[in-house]
């Protein structure tokens, strides 16, 4: 709780495809954090009434992608995840069935994952208020080490039954007719059922899978960047 007696705001953001919406879910996971499944800008008044209401100490939600400007003192707390570009622009070529990583799609360019890449560590090495950067490749290390880390700075416990792979419920809840069974790839705003299957998978280790996806061309325009060296 904030010192006025509300929860504590929890923003999970990130570049597309760097496991926001698996992040946010196993923080939300807890019984005493308040999941709100769809992806906002903010966490309102409303909705922390609503999260008081039901004894929450905190409320949880994915943040879409961070503007160039990213805040760098937060009342509360903002997630950020990094992934490796060759996963992320993988698992975009896995959804929309395309390499395109140009201009032309809004924001998911490399060059934008560059610009966010920039911001991402010079904010790691200064550590403001409230900023916890998550690698996604680290995750799955050591036992959970890292996201038990993520759950100390929150103040909250953790149990392994959040990163189950026995898990009855879903990412997204809007994926209720999710299909049990991988569909086709399909093309620009059709691929809604691969989408929802993707993210709904067991909380499981994707470092280096969805690269598989990537043609040589977006492959030597991320080599280009060289900034990712150390992820």
């Amino acid at each position: 709780m904030t010192r006025d007696g509300k929860p504590q705001r929890i923003l999970v953001t990130g570049f597309p495809h760097s496991g926001t919406s698996i992040l946010r879910k196993l923080i939300g996971n807890r019984g005493d954090v308040h999941d709100l499944p769809f992806e906002k800008r903010d966490i309102d008044e409303q909705e922390l009434a609503e999260a008081t209401k039901n004894v929450s100490t905190h409320v949880v939600v994915k943040f879409p992608l961070i503007p160039e400007n990213l805040m760098t003192d937060f009342d509360d707390w903002l997630v950020v995840a990094m992934k490796h570009p060759c996963d992320v622009f993988g698992s975009m070529s896995a959804r929309f069935a395309t390499d395109d990583t140009t201009e032309s799609r809004v924001r998911h360019s490399v060059q934008d994952w560059g610009i966010f890449a920039d911001q991402w560590f010079r904010l790691s090495r200064k550590r403001p208020k409230g900023y916890i950067a998550v690698k996604y490749e680290d995750l799955f290390d050591q036992n959970f080490k890292t996201l038990r880390s993520v759950f100390a700075e929150l103040e909250l416990s953790f149990d392994e039954s959040i990163v189950s792979s026995d898990r009855s419920d879903r990412i997204v809840e809007e994926s209720v007719d999710t299909p049990r069974e991988e569909p086709a790839r399909l093309e620009g705003k059709q691929h809604r059922l691969f989408r929802h299957w993707q993210i709904n998978q067991p909380f499981e280790n994707q470092t280096n899978k969805s690269r598989a996806y990537l043609s040589e061309e977006p492959r030597s325009e991320i080599d280009r960047l060289r900034i990712f060296a150390d992820i």
